[in-house]
């Protein structure tokens, strides 16, 4: 958690990066957002990227591009859409499938998108999008395939929606839909399970060697009062377990933007969110302007504070900004969101536009590694 300090906290935070998690906000204040989360559990990396909005990925590697596993929409206003065509020409030819989601109508506005372009020399290409719309009344799963020019949306699956969209051995995927006015916008948060691990010092100081025990060890079928031999020493494993295994809590991220909060939706944030280390939320509206914030259906900087006090994340990180403001008056909005929650920051990105240097305190202490 954040230590307390007289001194005046910088507005931006010093990192993007905890132990397993990076969290890199993409495109400049004012200007049209996205985020790129990637996860790491030792074993496989994980890139999620959240919206998609006008040159946010210029500044990511083709390469880059062509790991990312899911696209999470919040919704398909144009600045959060209109980048969307530099992912498709990095990724249309995979061979692994592109898995998208976002709110109801998601089939129609990405199929549409994906067939933007003459596709006449793609027979054989194996590229699939698969997208799912997260509808009240369940989560809707169809495949576009690339060979077809995205021409057909092929069934999937349709299954209940009860929170859970997504999720792998390590990680799992929530969301829940928020009110923006005539359309959803969905919030996301992501979640790596714990990680179990051999604990090398604790083998070194009991002299053990590798080996294939370590498999068994492992292996959670196995009984803990089942014997295996360890150069030639017989030990049980669960024995072994209380000596060598560590169990590592994994991190967590939480995507908001564009939505208001209901006395419906407010508790489904906080069973979802609550707990949730890094949470990336909008603040387009300051509190001056709330008139104008219910008619577009949005936060204000204070309902921002509020709704993060009521989550507790360790790190609260605002964006998606509007030009209406220069950087004094988006200054003025942190303050308005530190006055409700002290543990917000502007993203570790925009440091060049808001100098954290000049204020004395390093925010990297906001977030600790478990």
């Amino acid at each position: 958690m954040a230590s307390e300090s007289t001194a005046t906290p910088s507005f931006t935070l010093e990192s993007n990066t905890t132990s397993g998690l990076t969290v890199a906000v993409l495109g400049s204040p004012g200007n049209d957002n996205a985020v790129l989360c990637t996860l790491n559990s030792g074993e496989n990396i994980t890139r999620l990227l959240f919206d998609c909005g006008a040159g946010c990925l210029d500044a990511v590697r083709f390469r880059e591009l062509q790991q990312i596993d899911a696209v999470l929409f919040s919704h398909f206003h144009i600045d959060h859409v209109s980048g969307f065509d530099t992912f498709v020409r990095a990724n249309f030819a995979r061979e692994k499938p592109v898995y998208l989601f976002g709110p109801a109508g998601s089939h129609a506005i990405l199929q549409h998108r994906l067939q933007g372009f003459l596709w006449d020399l793609v027979d054989g290409t194996p590229g699939r999008f698969v997208v799912t719309e997260i509808r009240r009344d369940g989560l809707f799963t169809v495949q576009f395939r690339s060979a077809e020019g995205f021409a057909v949306a092929h069934p999937v699956a349709t299954t209940p929606f009860v929170g859970r969209v997504f999720e792998t051995a390590e990680l799992t995927i929530d969301a829940v839909i928020l009110d923006h006015g005539k359309s959803d916008s969905i919030g996301y948060c992501v979640r790596q399970r714990a990680r179990t691990n051999v604990d090398r010092a604790a083998l070194a100081r009991l002299a053990l060697r590798s080996g294939p025990w370590l498999k068994r060890l492992l292996d959670p079928a196995l009984a803990d009062g089942e014997v295996v031999d360890v150069g030639g020493t017989p030990w049980t494993l669960g024995r072994l377990r209380a000596e060598l295994l560590l169990t590592t809590v994994g991190e967590s991220c939480g995507y908001l933007t564009d939505f208001r909060t209901t006395s419906g939706t407010e508790a489904e944030l906080q069973r979802l969110f609550s707990g949730c280390r890094r949470l990336v939320c909008e603040n387009n509206y300051g509190d001056e302007d709330a008139e104008a914030a219910l008619r577009n259906n949005h936060m204000t900087s204070s309902s921002v504070g509020e709704l993060a006090s009521k989550l507790g994340p360790e790190c609260l990180v605002v964006f998606h900004l509007t030009d209406k403001y220069d950087v004094a008056g988006w200054k003025r909005l942190l303050d308005e969101v530190r006055s409700r929650f002290p543990r917000a920051w502007f993203p570790h990105e925009w440091a060049g536009v808001f100098e954290p240097a000049a204020s004395g305190v390093s925010p990297g202490s906001a977030l600790t590694s478990t």
